[in-house]
């Protein structure tokens, strides 16, 4: 835009300090509300449009903090009319019944008129930002003299379609003191502005004007999917004529099923294909097979410039305008929409609406029931005529559902849109993502989910882990220590330095054990710092941090970061090379408490991979304060378990010296397990605490066996002991418990 870029005085920290890959995701999350429903509906009811534009611009002043945007039209005479007015959300004020109602109470009285505002001519294409630090422009002296209106700085940006200017944006005042940052640095808040304020002005300008026709143009949609897929968007002019090698190699059926044609060669094997539907994986990779060229880039166009071209080249092919064809000849043959459905051009825009709807109620669906469940995790697998939904419920998988093979693409395309940081166009590379679902859910569940895909033989396995925030609550009273386990695990974690380990496999609950562990000596006297990949639980006064080894921040970068910022505690993710392990250990010994996790079998076996990994073994002795190995297995149902005596072989197992009544699960089950025979989970823990004779073996390198047993003298239950032990007192049975454990 031809804004002047000018100002005063710098804006906040916050806002000099964020990167332009940040204010990219500022614009997304402003604009992917408003651009969804107009890329995937050509034509909106005046109150529908109405309601987008305001949430559109109230997220946008949460954004740049800014307590209200108003909206100016401009007129055939040149002058500025006030058309719209939306507040900040976070202002706690009244509604506005019209724009002339005072807008904000307390000491500082702001009336909007807009005939004072109409008075003085805007030349809208030579605006600018403005802080009190500057001589305020005119129409800020008229706004400030004829209603009492006070400025304190502002972003207007000129609303420009085709040479066209046709009003204004004017962002008023950040909250409390600030100042809107400067221009002048690509993360500036007018960018954002700007960038806003383009791509929403095609359906601002049918609320400036009410004759403007409310149906978007082909053309407009393809600006609109493209911002969506943050891709350039590429109008084809008039008369533009195709590389006719190019299409010959194609060949007319598959551009005309999949609306793409092949624009120019970027290298000897390489093109840049435009597409209607930039989401259609399928068609790019159909291309790539067809051709043996790859796609370098992708460029979107507007589907009816696509059919224009195709027909001006194979006038004898069938006309590619109509969905029925293309849906005959390649089912689903539009591709991904950009809510994860397969999307149709044309008449049939209704029931694209209708399928959209449904597959974002299908993943909502899927999320609600597994959290129902109480799963951990839901498994999304594809066949090559199926795709199963399998929940894992205590520890056990179980299909609960069987959907047609044709789901899968749209499904995973939601369930990445719903992360918005997965590439919803790359299906060959393994993803990882994280969804907040509460933004999602209409019943308000809230709950976290981890996201990870795999490209496996008939599409891309999703696996999402649930992370749900209420398990931060429990203590560690819940967590299945035994009760020496528990005094012994609570005493060393009290301790003002060392280090606390938790190892077992991947789901064995040394995560949930860690934050339980941190809930409870977490007060306001010390500094906890995480370390983490991913995030999995959010805790009050606690400083987490997100790894990014794409930019070199690892869990040893953290670390080195961290002793840097007078820690008290610290917990890393996990321990898995040298490097993380020496500094963890320097830590540990000097005067800094350190959690986290290894994957090792059990408390001995830790001591032998420290050293193995090339850690000093009386470093370890020395760092090491208490090592938790631990197991999940399933609770018997309270309802529904049942007694009987212990036979000869049990007994041999369990240590004891006759039949026993010992408990069971029942094999049919009740409501309450939903016939499982088991509800819910319990831990199995191993407690290894250092004394004198240990630390002398480890400094000696002894072997794993002999550290065991010198940790069963001082003490340590073996997870062996501690299954049978629950067997006992029947909150497990024998055959879950040896399903979990091995007697060493």
């Amino acid at each position: 835009m031809a804004a002047l870029r000018s100002m005063g005085d710098a804006g906040t920290d916050l806002d000099m300090n964020l990167t332009a890959s940040e204010r990219k995701l500022d614009a997304d999350r402003v604009l992917q509300g408003l651009l969804r429903p107009l890329a995937t509906r050509r034509r909106l009811a005046p109150e529908e449009l109405e309601g987008l534009l305001r949430g559109t611009f109230e997220r946008l002043l949460l954004t740049v903090q800014g307590e209200a945007a108003l909206v100016f039209r401009r007129t055939q005479e040149g002058q500025a009319r006030l058309s719209r007015v939306y507040r900040s959300p976070s202002l706690a004020l009244p509604e506005l019944s019209n724009p002339g109602d005072e807008l904000f109470g307390g000491s500082t009285a702001v009336r909007l008129d807009p005939a004072c505002l109409a008075e003085r001519d805007l030349d809208l294409l030579e605006l600018r930002t403005y802080s009190g630090a500057q001589v305020a422009p005119p129409w800020a002296m008229v706004s400030a003299t004829r209603s009492g209106f006070s400025v304190r700085c502002s972003i207007l940006v000129p609303l420009v379609e085709n040479g066209e200017c046709l009003g204004a944006l004017l962002i008023v005042n950040k909250s409390g003191e600030g100042l809107f940052s400067l221009p002048d640095f690509s993360a500036g808040d007018l960018d954002l502005v700007e960038e806003v304020a383009r791509h929403a002005l095609p359906a601002l300008a049918r609320t400036l004007e009410p004759a403007c026709a409310r149906e978007f143009t082909e053309e407009e949609v393809a600006r609109f999917v493209a911002r969506l897929a943050r891709l350039e968007h590429f109008e084809i002019p008039v008369g533009w004529k195709p590389d006719l090698d190019l299409l010959a190699r194609v060949g007319p059926d598959f551009l005309r099923v999949h609306l793409a044609i092949p624009i120019e060669r970027t290298s000897a094997n390489g093109v840049t294909l435009a597409m209607a539907n930039p989401f259609d994986v399928v068609a790019r990779d159909a291309f790539r097979s067809q051709t043996s060229l790859e796609v370098e880039k992708t460029v979107v166009a507007a589907s009816s410039a696509i059919r224009q071209v195709l027909l001006s080249v194979f006038p004898d092919s069938k006309d590619p305008s109509k969905p029925e064809d293309m849906r005959r000849s390649h089912p689903g043959a539009g591709g991904i929409s950009l809510d994860g459905t397969h999307s149709v051009e044309g008449p049939h825009q209704a029931e694209n609406t209708e399928e959209s709807d449904g597959i974002i109620r299908l993943a909502n669906k899927i999320i609600e029931d597994a959290h129902a469940d109480g799963a951990s995790d839901i498994h999304i697998e594809p066949f090559e005529n199926e795709v199963k939904i399998r929940f894992r419920v205590d520890g056990c998988l179980k299909e609960v559902a069987s959907l047609p093979a044709q789901v899968c693409r749209a499904l995973v395309s939601r369930i990445k849109i719903m992360t918005r940081s997965m590439d919803i166009t790359e299906n060959r590379l393994p993803q990882d993502g994280r969804i907040k679902f509460k933004q999602f859910s209409k019943n308000g569940t809230d709950i976290d989910l981890r996201v990870s895909t795999a490209p496996l033989a008939f599409g891309q396995k999703t696996v999402l882990r649930l992370l749900d925030k209420g398990n931060t609550a429990l203590g560690l009273d819940k967590m299945g220590f035994g009760e020496r386990n528990l005094r012994t695990y609570r005493e060393m974690i009290q301790k003002p330095y060392g280090m606390v380990l938790h190892v077992g496999p991947t789901g064995s609950g040394k995560t949930t054990t860690l934050y339980s562990a941190l809930s409870e000596i977490n007060k306001p006297d010390v500094n906890i710092q995480t370390a983490e990949d991913p995030i999995e639980y959010m805790l009050p006064n606690v400083n987490h941090m997100q790894m990014q080894k794409e930019i070199g921040l690892t869990f040893a970068a953290a670390l080195r970061c961290f002793l840097r910022q007078d820690p008290d505690i610290i917990l890393v993710g996990e321990i898995r090379d040298i490097e993380t392990a020496e500094i963890a250990v320097e830590a540990a010994l000097t005067g800094h408490l350190i959690f986290s996790t290894m994957h090792t079998n059990d408390a001995p076996g830790t001591v032998s991979r420290f050293i193995e990994m090339g850690v000093e073994p009386f470093l370890v002795s020395s760092s090491l304060l208490v090592v938790c190995a631990q197991r999940l297995m399933r609770r018997l149902c309270v309802k529904c378990k049942t007694q009987s005596t212990s036979t000869p072989y049990e007994c041999r197992v369990l240590g004891l010296p006759g039949p026993q009544p010992i408990f069971r699960a029942n094999l049919k089950g009740c409501d309450h397990c939903r016939g499982a025979g088991y509800k819910g989970r319990i831990g199995v823990h191993e407690v290894m605490t250092l004394n004198e004779p240990m630390k002398a073996l480890i400094a000696s390198e002894a072997q794993g066996q002999e550290l065991r047993e010198a940790a069963i003298s001082n003490g340590m239950i073996s997870l062996y002991d501690d299954a049978m032990e629950k067997v006992l007192k029947g909150i497990t049975s024998i055959e879950e418990a040896l399903t979990v454990v091995r007697k060493e």
